[in-house]
């Protein structure tokens, strides 16, 4: 209904995301990692087809807001440093990675503005809200650049899968898809 009725596009949604990982070595290239991000956006829209009584749009805005708990396992790809003695370790300059998690995700779904009614096409002014918990699970690649001895520069792409079903305002509605891809940039401390 979003995207085939109002002038909203799919990627419209894409917005900054603030993220925070705890990573914890299990092994010389593995890493139990515990994440979660929060983010979201407003979209102003308009009905594609349809117009008022005065011949003006039919407008409204829609949020989305989403915040994920996540734990994966990442895996590296090369070592990430080399032991050199019983007390010395040199990390590695680039670390290629892979991993794979699950999570729960939050979301909210928010609509205010005019809307048509379809059986009689008149306009009303309404609020519609939509937000609950779903299961999530995603799969990701990246790298980590040393730029000082415990500092490093890192970015990855995240596919996530997600979706949950609508609270009774859009009880009509198929479930909301929370699917989608990521592109990560940011900055890694090693304690």
């Amino acid at each position: 209904f979003v995207h085939e009725q109002l002038t909203i596009e799919p990627d419209d949604f894409d917005s900054p995301t603030l993220a925070v990982d705890l990573g914890i070595a299990l092994g010389a290239r593995t890493e139990a990692v515990f994440g979660v991000e929060f983010g979201g956006a407003t979209i102003p829209s308009e009905y594609r087809d349809f117009v008022d009584n005065d011949r003006l749009p039919v407008t409204q805005a829609t949020r989305l807001r989403q915040a994920n708990l996540s734990g994966s396992l990442e895996l590296a790809l090369t070592p990430r440093g080399q032991e050199v003695g019983t007390i010395a370790w040199v990390p590695s300059a680039v670390t290629p990675y892979v991993g794979v998690g699950v999570g729960a995700l939050w979301y909210e779904f928010h609509q205010t503005g005019d809307f048509v009614d379809f059986l009689d096409l008149s306009v009303f002014s309404e609020t519609f809200r939509s937000s609950g918990w779903a299961t999530s699970a995603h799969a990701f690649a990246g790298i980590d650049v040393k730029i000082a001895r415990r500092l490093y520069l890192t970015g990855d792409g995240r596919y996530l899968w997600s979706q949950a079903d609508l609270d009774p305002d859009f009880s009509s509605f198929d479930p909301i898809d929370l699917t989608g891809f990521k592109l990560t940039a940011g900055v890694n401390y090693i304690f």
